[in-house]
């Protein structure tokens, strides 16, 4: 189709750029492979609106599921669009509108609102159906909800804007950094309290000014009186570390780089990580997973100086999100039993 053929061109361009394609947003977003790798869900911006679209990862076939327009709230109007998605299972997809949060079928059809925000999905392993909803952002009102049916459960927490969540393997929210501020004074704060499994109260561990370089919670593991933390504690780079909540003190490192910050990683759940990202001059991930590790370096082979950004499975297919200082990057599919790395959409369609 004339769609698919331009979502996946990826012909040179024979005159050079003009200004109006130098300023020209149009392109692709955001993708995103479903955990089964079957589909990828990519939003695309035309300029003026957005559209959220899905790809057939065997056809490449693309699906419009929804376009952006106008809509009334109240005495005001608004672009309702979509911008961001996140797979909540194989089939079922939480879009993000910028003023509620939506489940939706593979045909585009809506399922159930779930509230203002999509915050993340839940499941480090394979799809659970649940996403984590900001129901209340004024309130400081977060649910777990199944998406496929609106089922949620209200997640409470200390008093305070929650900016930092760590949850245990179970998905429970047991650790949260809130920040607080007072109409009366020129002080605001932010606090770490913990919840130990077997209590239905919250400890307040450690309070800090907001200009601080303060630690905060990532992870709460099966071990005893123990959190997953970041924190610049004693050295110049942010790592993750054990900390003692009967102690509160920070004490083995578990995963660090001297001279870049620890910003992202995955696997924390198991006992030894998958990855971890770095912040440097060029960001890097590290994979310590020999099948990650394996992929990673392929695709840095055929996307050589840029940075490759992997998700999906290695042993069968993964999607690249590849981005360079000189190029607003691309998207790519790779399959790993065709052997094939095919684009399937542009950051900035105009710019080759």
């Amino acid at each position: 189709t004339a769609a698919r053929a331009q979502l996946l061109s990826t012909a040179a361009r024979a005159q050079p750029l003009t200004l109006e394609d130098m300023t020209d947003a149009s392109g692709m977003t955001m993708a995103s492979l479903s955990p089964d790798g079957r589909h990828i869900a990519a939003i695309l911006f035309g300029g003026t609106n957005y559209v959220l679209i899905l790809i057939d990862t065997e056809t490449l076939a693309v699906k419009k599921l929804r376009e952006g327009g106008r809509y009334s709230k109240g005495y005001w109007s608004y672009l309702k669009a979509p911008y961001n998605v996140t797979w909540a299972d194989n089939d079922v997809l939480a879009v993000d509108y910028g003023y509620d949060a939506e489940s939706m079928d593979l045909e585009g059809k809506k399922l159930h609102t779930l509230g203002e925000t999509i915050i993340g999905r839940f499941g480090a392993g394979g799809a659970t159906g649940d996403v984590l909803v900001m129901k209340d952002e004024r309130n400081h009102l977060m649910a777990r909800c199944k998406a496929r049916t609106a089922q949620c459960t209200k997640l409470w927490h200390p008093d305070g804007k929650p900016v930092h969540l760590a949850f245990d393997k179970a998905g429970t929210l047991r650790a949260v950094t809130v920040m607080n501020s007072s109409l009366f004074k020129e002080a605001t704060t932010v606090a770490n309290w913990y919840k130990p499994a077997d209590k239905n109260t919250w400890t307040k561990l450690a309070e800090f000014g907001v200009d601080d370089d303060y630690w905060v919670p990532v992870y709460v593991p099966d071990e005893l009186n123990t959190l997953v933390i970041g924190s610049r504690a004693g050295r110049d780079t942010r790592a993750l570390f054990h900390y003692d909540t009967v102690e509160r003190r920070q004490t083995e490192l578990l995963a660090g780089h001297p001279t870049q910050d620890i910003l992202w990683f995955k696997g924390i759940d198991k006992t030894a990580f998958d990855s971890v990202v770095t912040g440097g001059m060029m960001r890097e991930q590290v994979w310590f997973d020999p099948a990650w590790a394996g992929m990673q370096k392929q695709i840095d082979v055929l996307l050589p100086k840029r940075v490759n950004v992997i998700s999906g499975d290695p042993r069968r297919a993964v999607l690249v999100h590849s981005y360079a200082d000189v190029d607003p990057g691309a998207w790519y599919y790779f399959d790993i039993a065709k052997k094939a790395l095919v684009m399937v959409g542009k950051a900035r369609a105009t710019v080759d």
